[in-house]
């Protein structure tokens, strides 16, 4: 019997490498990543939302103060407020309840009155009573007076413990100022909220055309709104773009159910405060249901040449509003107290105890003088300021800009000199030179040998240096800067030509690094070629670097150095723009090229607008001012000498007779007990120096004026102004003082 054959033995399956779970995680991760990225490709939201849920926005000051004031009145402040602030805090993204914002005025309110009541009622004690105990014991006790008279004493330091109370306009005006000051205090607070929105309009006077334009760019590239938002958002400034980006999160947090919901609530959010803007979100929005491009493109044109012409016309209007305001800042700042200037010494030296005969002194004349016109000046000043429209940021050039002396230095041909030791011989030089020509052309006249006596010239050299000496180190230490400065500002301005030579090059086809070497050719002198183009095209073709790198590379970008936010906005653009397609690229940057010169057509119409007044300023600082005031100054020395001879003449006629109540034998002159003392008077010497003093503030804060009303928010402008107009007024206003003195025969 034959065994059964035996079956094959199959080997057992092969078990399949099971593969490594850190690979397949891995793997996960890096599909997710690519998914992100992709999603931040289209959308700019997958790592913006995380980063905005770890921002945590600073409260502004006002907001803080209001919260910090409603733990001491919010239970008895009003819990309503006005549709207008309702409408004013959601527009600012303030989130202030109504108790919290009048708790706010209300704790300003009491404090200020409080300080006010404190400052009367101190007045009136030590004015009308501790005054007076002054007064008697010095009249009681000669050898005191004549002590305190041996030391230099004036008596208008009697005056700083506040004047009688009294009926006339000066002395209820010291005693109410404090008053009035807690209205105003009060007053602005209260507003607080409506006048930041008025600021937020203005400034988005300059950024509505921008946004609109980028969105118009982004919807006739690719006709959609959640690309154009992100577009906009990503390459505009200014409150509207951030707006743009809180819209981005808002939609991808689900507080918008769709793009289109979002665009409409920031059209009427902004409505209020620039209905061209609404219409052109409006419009745009339209764009998206137009089938036909022609008819798109069409609408969307219009949106922007809407928003054109509504900017246009707001521009007008805030440059004419500011009219008024800068006249009213030349009467207020300049003629009014010339005027003073002349009436309060005279009206103290003629008139009596009270009124304006108090404000002659020396203490009170540098308070008006010297601190509160300035300063209101100044306030004034920046109000009008804050309502120039703003126009394209100026570039702030660094420190270590390549190209520049080091700081402290400035270049003399290849040569660099230090700044303050040529300031340090302008002022010695001035000050020993006024010094040595003082006794020949202002020789002491023989009847001034017994009286105190001011070398004017020594005076004015010692001024006029210090004043030298501050405008070349001004001048010195910024000349190379504020010339770059305009380097790149005149670059700035003819870029757009430059962008359109591009854009024609892109049009036909050829790639950007053709395009960069047609306009290096075309225009080899521009600034634009020589600090922009031939640096990129040098990093692609010799480093081999993309677009990108070769012109934003940390390390040898060819923008690396340029500190102009505008060149380098626009050039990221033209690099996002080629990323979807020459001919993309080429509309976007004609119509980029037609955004400029729309926009410098409004600056140059705002500085034509605003020509007038600034000149007219800066003649009436450097020229006008210091002529009137050396003329005043020789005036008083004519009604100051009158006025002596008048008292000599007076004096030796009651010689011998009654002494018209003061008490007799005392060095140091006091009214006798129970006689009101008469208001003192600033000497020659006094009036000379708050005159000084005052002709130097009242030109810086005009300067500043109108290098701000020219030029914006540019510290350079300001400072080069500044240098060159301050030797002139305070050199004319001494020479004015001292021809007029020679031509009246008197001497300081």
């Amino acid at each position: 019997m034959r065994a059964p054959p035996k079956r094959p033995v199959r080997a057992p399956p092969k078990k399949a490498a099971k593969r490594p779970a850190r690979a397949t995680r891995a793997k996960k991760e890096a599909m997710v990543a690519d998914q992100s990225r992709i999603y931040d490709l289209l959308y700019g939201t997958a790592e913006g939302i995380k980063k905005k849920k770890k921002e945590v926005k600073k409260d502004p000051g006002f907001v803080r103060y209001c919260k910090y004031t409603a733990k001491m009145f919010g239970k008895s402040a009003k819990k309503t407020i006005t549709p207008k602030y309702e409408q004013a805090l959601a527009f600012l993204g303030w989130k202030l309840t109504p108790q919290e914002l009048n708790s706010s005025s209300d704790f300003t309110m009491y404090v200020g009155f409080g300080i006010a009541a404190m400052w009367m009622v101190l007045n009136y004690v030590l004015g009308n009573v501790v005054r007076m105990g002054v007064w008697v014991n010095l009249a009681a006790n000669e050898t005191l007076g004549q002590a305190l008279m041996g030391i230099g004493f004036q008596r208008d330091v009697f005056y700083l413990l506040g004047p009688s109370f009294g009926t006339d306009p000066v002395t209820i005006l010291w005693y109410l100022g404090p008053m009035i000051l807690a209205l105003y205090a009060w007053y602005y607070v209260q507003s607080y909220p409506l006048k930041q929105v008025e600021k937020e309009t203005i400034r988005a006077l300059t950024f509505i055309p921008q946004i609109t334009n980028y969105i118009v760019m982004a919807m006739k590239v690719t006709p959609n709104l959640e690309r154009a938002i992100k577009f906009a958002a990503e390459h505009g400034e200014g409150r509207i773009a951030q707006d743009l980006k809180d819209l981005q999160y808002d939609i991808h947090t689900g507080k918008y159910r769709t793009v289109e919901e979002a665009l409409d609530n920031l059209a009427w959010r902004w409505g209020k405060q620039s209905e061209e803007f609404k219409h052109a979100l409006m419009m745009i929005r339209s764009s998206v249901m137009e089938g036909d491009e022609v008819r798109r493109n069409a609408l969307l044109d219009k949106a922007v040449a809407d928003v054109l012409e509504g900017i246009q016309e707001k521009m007008d209007y805030y440059s004419r509003s500011m009219h008024s305001p800068s006249i009213y800042l030349y009467y207020f700042g300049v003629m009014l107290p010339l005027l003073l200037i002349i009436i309060i010494p005279v009206g103290s030296m003629m008139g009596g105890s009270g009124g304006i005969s108090l404000l002659g002194g020396f203490i009170p004349m540098f308070l008006i003088y010297n601190i509160l016109i300035p300063l209101f000046s100044l306030i004034m000043a920046r109000g009008i300021l804050e309502k120039r429209p703003p126009t394209r940021a100026v570039p702030k050039i660094p420190d270590d800009m390549p190209g520049l002396p080091k700081p402290g230095w400035f270049k003399v041909g290849k040569y660099q000199i230090p700044v303050l030791a040529i300031s340090a011989v302008l002022f010695i030089g001035l000050a020993v030179g006024g010094l040595l020509i003082d006794p020949i052309l202002n020789p002491v006249p023989p009847e001034w040998k017994q009286i105190s006596h001011v070398p004017l010239l020594s005076y004015a050299g010692f001024v006029i240096g210090a004043v030298t000496a501050f405008s070349f180190w001004l001048w010195a230490a910024n000349k190379d800067r504020r010339k770059m400065q305009q380097d790149i500002i005149a670059m700035e301005n003819e870029f757009q030509d430059t962008l359109y030579v591009i854009a024609s090059r892109l049009g036909e086809g050829r790639p950007m690094e053709d395009a960069l070497k047609h306009a290096a050719d075309f225009i080899p002198d521009s600034p634009a070629t020589k600090m922009i183009f031939k640096p990129t095209l040098q990093n692609i073709v010799m480093m081999g670097m993309t677009l990108k790198g070769a012109l934003f590379d940390e390390a040898y970008g060819s923008l690396r150095w340029l500190p102009s936010p505008f060149i380098k906005g626009t050039m990221r653009i033209v690099v996002d723009s080629l990323g979807l397609g020459v001919q993309t690229a080429a509309r976007s940057l004609v119509s980029l090229s037609l955004q400029l010169r729309d926009s410098q057509k409004v600056e140059k119409a705002l500085k034509a607008m605003l020509e007038d007044i600034t000149n007219m300023l800066s003649t009436m600082c450097i020229f006008i001012a210091p002529i009137v005031l050396g003329i005043t100054v020789a005036l008083q020395q004519i009604i100051g000498g009158a006025l002596k001879s008048m008292t000599k003449t007076m004096g030796k006629g009651l010689a011998g007779g009654d002494s018209g109540g003061m008490v007799s034998g005392m060095a140091f002159e006091m009214p006798s007990i129970g006689a009101e003392a008469s208001a003192p008077v600033a000497s020659q010497e006094q009036l000379l120096l708050i005159i000084t003093l005052y002709m130097i503030e009242i030109v810086v804060v005009l300067i500043y004026f109108a290098a701000s009303v020219n030029e914006g928010k540019n510290e350079l402008g300001f400072k080069m102004a500044l240098a060159q107009a301050l030797p002139i007024s305070i050199t004319i206003f001494f020479a004015v003082v001292f021809v007029a003195m020679k031509m009246t025969s008197i001497g300081l």
